[in-house]
């Protein structure tokens, strides 16, 4: 198991709760609670340690994320590809240069490989596709796949142009419905997984009625 900073958070986490139980329990009781304490952390973070231990092995698994040119998922392909998962990374700007592209490949290991990948555009998506298969080693197998290419704009209903409206859900909505339906196929033979990066959103947010409009077919 690898371990890496998020890991250290969390029994660095533990640490804290079981220090505030164990002062909950001395002011109760009138007495010193090291052991107590000590005992909670040790518990809690072996706990925590064996659960982290018993997630799923990246070895021979790959993954494709869209829209790694900033935040999330730059951040996660570089996440996956330290975890030891073979990495394909979408970006919008990958062939024109973009930050983000650039980061990845000086960044990311051997198994992180940067894809020109436009969720509306039908050419890029099968070339994608076959960039992925040409790629992937015969022994792997495709196994995730992280819709997280998004747009957003603000503005409510009377503000925003009908072309925005059409943009936004070209990109949200069949574009990931075209990435999905591309890269399926592969999913279902390694029984792997497919995920959105977005959380549900029950209501809408003020000011984003152009985003919050795709968030009923994201989760169906």
């Amino acid at each position: 198991m690898l371990w890496t900073w998020d890991k250290t958070d969390a029994v660095i986490f533990q640490g804290v709760l079981s220090a505030a139980a164990s002062f909950l329990v001395s002011t109760a009781t009138g007495r010193c609670c090291w052991t107590l304490f000590l005992g909670l952390w040790l518990v809690t973070s072996a706990v925590y340690v064996i659960a982290a231990a018993l997630q799923v092995s990246p070895e021979g698994r790959a993954v494709l994320i869209t829209g790694c040119d900033s935040g999330f998922g730059f951040d996660l392909a570089l996440h996956l590809d330290k975890l030891g998962f073979r990495v394909f990374a979408g970006c919008l700007l990958a062939v024109g240069g973009g930050e983000g592209s650039r980061r990845l490949r000086k960044e990311g290991s051997e198994r992180l490989h940067v894809l020109q990948l436009d969720v509306t555009s039908s050419e890029q998506i099968r070339k994608a596709v076959e960039e992925v298969k040409k790629t992937m080693p015969k022994e792997e197998q495709f196994w995730g796949l992280v819709n997280n290419a998004g747009w957003a704009t603000y503005g409510e209903l009377e503000w925003v142009a009908m072309d925005t409206f059409r943009r936004i859900t070209d990109i949200n909505v069949f574009g990931l419905l075209a990435v999905t339906k591309a890269f399926l196929p592969m999913i279902r033979r390694s029984k792997g997984t497919h995920t959105k990066s977005h959380r549900v959103i029950l209501c809408p947010i003020l000011l984003i009625i152009t985003y919050n409009i795709t968030f009923t077919t994201r989760y169906v």
